[in-house]
């Protein structure tokens, strides 16, 4: 079977975010006297807001998660805002061959659309240009599963075998 699309993550596949988001834990845990592991911060990764708020209130109720998560979310979008983030190492090299190769190339987050195109600009780089076909969380609604964004757009670019099922 001959790779017909790449499907690309957004959030520590394309930009480095994470390295921002798990200085805001770090930061969160020292202000809030709180004690999460980075095994736990790593369980957030890809979850949407209103999960880990909720996950956060039946681990710690007593914990303001609003201003938890508040403090956090405004020490990540201060550094996004900066440009405080870096694009990953060979993605551009990446997108390049796969083009070059006639390879459809589809972006794939959990982010909002106007988030997306946000850290895009701030690094100079076109979605237009670098992908055929893009997802945001605002096409498949609240969800927290990744593998429904494949599914959404499955039909406009086949991300797995055709005649494989999938569900």
């Amino acid at each position: 079977m001959q790779v017909q699309a790449v499907v690309f993550d957004m959030d520590g596949v394309i930009f480095d975010t994470e390295s921002l988001w798990k200085k805001a834990f770090n930061k969160a845990n020292q202000k809030f006297s709180l004690s999460l592991t980075e095994d736990y911060r790593q369980s957030t990764c890809g979850k949407n807001e209103v999960l880990i708020r909720s996950e956060l209130s039946s681990l710690y109720p007593d914990l303001d998660v609003p201003a938890y998560r508040n403090f956090m979310l405004d020490y990540v979008n201060t550094a996004i805002d900066s440009g405080d983030f870096a694009v990953k190492d060979g993605f551009l090299d990446v997108v390049s061959l796969l083009k070059s190769k006639g390879i459809k190339t589809v972006l794939a987050t959990s982010s909002h659309k106007k988030r997306a195109q946000k850290l895009f600009r701030l690094k100079g780089l076109d979605i237009n240009a670098l992908f055929d076909n893009a997802v945001f969380a605002e096409d498949v609604g609240n969800r927290s599963n990744q593998i429904r964004i494949f599914l959404k757009r499955r039909w406009t670019v086949w991300v797995f075998y055709p005649k494989t099922p999938l569900c």
